[in-house]
């Protein structure tokens, strides 16, 4: 099993590298890549969260800044989710009902917004009866929960894109740009006491450039990076070389765990990148990286504590584990050869 595992790995840097040689070698591309960094796995020690957590308690996320209250919108795109995804919004609407960030203020209106992606369990019914139970007085009704959906499964970028162009027409049609939308897996792998920090890391960031407007209607993006502590070793090789490849063919996107479904945006981000996306599947968040490098969003990267869930759709096998990268990684070089030669248009 290792053997399979090594052997995909080389496979994977093999041809993105053959790849990245081609595309340089192509001058009429008019692109070069930039330096590529590549970091070997190793082990995220839970304690750096938690130190860094424990020294923001004292006084509150992002209090020693002077920005606005800001709308938080947590979106969970859910294909087939119903055996998972009533557990995550009981815990994220627990944490959110308790959170010092929402109760001093600096988040003064939340809520969680699922988007089914073509379901054909009970998914939007779980999710439907969890809302109206809320309505009912029954369960927890501090945080308000809805559920939209595609037609049709169009992939987890177009679910996510879907969830973010509800939460702009809502903004804009009452007049609310201090908003940010956390998107995050349904399966509820993402521990969500990371956000706190995570907000923290967004306002300092967007405090550190000369904006004029509050800071909450700028682009800006916190992606979380997962460790290795607790993957297996099967699931450990392919993401390490999931991630190898993806520099390699896309250069430095500013951040190592590309594939983190855990990320932290600005509205204005949201829309500025997602409206513009292309790859609908897993292998969206390479493109939305790609994008905000590109368009100059501001992105940091900040360490969450993260537990690989049961039930995956993407990986249900060592075999599917590989297709599954090959696939995505067919995505990542179709995505970079289109916009080298124009076919796709950053700045349209």
């Amino acid at each position: 099993m290792k053997e399979f595992f090594f052997r995909s790995f080389v496979t994977h840097v093999l041809v993105a590298v053959i790849f990245s040689l081609v595309l340089s070698a192509e001058s009429s591309f008019g692109f070069v890549f930039p330096h590529v960094h590549v970091e070997l796995p190793t082990s995220r020690l839970r304690w750096i969260l938690r130190a860094k957590r424990e020294a923001l308690a004292s006084f509150g996320p992002a209090s020693h800044l002077d920005v606005p209250p800001a709308h938080l919108s947590v979106i969970l795109p859910a294909y087939n989710e119903a055996d998972r995804i009533v557990q995550t919004i009981q815990s994220y609407r627990t944490f959110l009902t308790d959170c010092a960030m929402c109760t001093h203020g600096i988040v003064n209106d939340y809520e969680i917004l699922v988007v089914d992606d073509g379901s054909t369990d009970a998914t939007v019914r779980v999710v439907q009866q969890l809302a109206g139970a809320s309505k009912l007085g029954i369960g927890n009704d501090l945080v308000p929960l809805r559920c939209i959906s595609l037609p049709q499964n169009e992939g987890k970028g177009a679910a996510v894109s879907f969830g973010i162009s509800e939460v702009n027409q809502l903004a804009t049609t009452s007049n609310r740009r201090n908003s940010i939308i956390l998107v995050a897996d349904a399966d509820g792998s993402g521990d969500i006491e990371c956000l706190p920090s995570m907000v923290d890391s967004l306002a300092s960031e967007l405090a550190s450039h000369d904006y004029t407007s509050s800071i909450w209607a700028q682009p800006g993006m916190v992606v979380g990076k997962r460790g290795y502590e607790g993957t297996s070793l099967g699931r450990s090789i392919l993401r390490w070389g999931f991630r190898t490849a993806v520099g390699l063919v896309c250069g430095d996107l500013r951040v190592k765990d590309s594939q983190c479904g855990f990320k932290l945006m600005t509205l204005a981000a949201g829309v500025n990148l997602y409206s513009r996306l292309h790859l609908q599947r897993w292998s969206h968040d390479v493109e939305i990286l790609y994008l905000a490098r590109e368009l100059r969003v501001p992105v940091t990267e900040f360490p969450v504590s993260w537990e690989d869930k049961d039930g995956s759709k993407l990986v249900t096998s060592a075999g599917s584990a590989v297709i599954a990268s090959a696939t995505m990684l067919l995505d990542i070089l179709k995505m970079r050869l289109n916009y080298a030669l124009g076919k796709w248009n950053i700045y349209k």
